[in-house]
């Protein structure tokens, strides 16, 4: 067992970048195509692009809505239009 560990502990490190910041690694199966999220329609491209964008809202450990780049959100009555005002600091 120790032996399987000590062969899989080398690909799990961190390394430190030249202004002191993590540096973290991924490798996928499948690699992912493209960048913009407008095109990030499978699973590669969509785990990439929210490891690089910010959505409008974000999820606390406890699974509630929060802002993130949305200072606020309106929700119709009928509940078929939102509409999110932005932070100044991402316009």
């Amino acid at each position: 067992m120790f032996i399987i560990l000590f062969l899989f502990l080398p690909a799990c490190k961190r390394e430190t970048g030249h202004d002191g910041k993590s540096i973290l690694k991924v490798n996928f199966s499948v690699s992912a195509t493209s960048l913009d999220p407008a095109f990030a329609s499978d699973q590669p491209n969509s785990w990439a692009c929210n490891q690089l964008y910010n959505g409008l809202v974000q999820l606390d450990k406890n699974l509630q809505i929060n802002p993130c780049i949305a200072k606020h959100w309106m929700i119709s009555e009928d509940r078929l239009t939102y509409t999110f005002i932005l932070r100044q600091d991402v316009v």
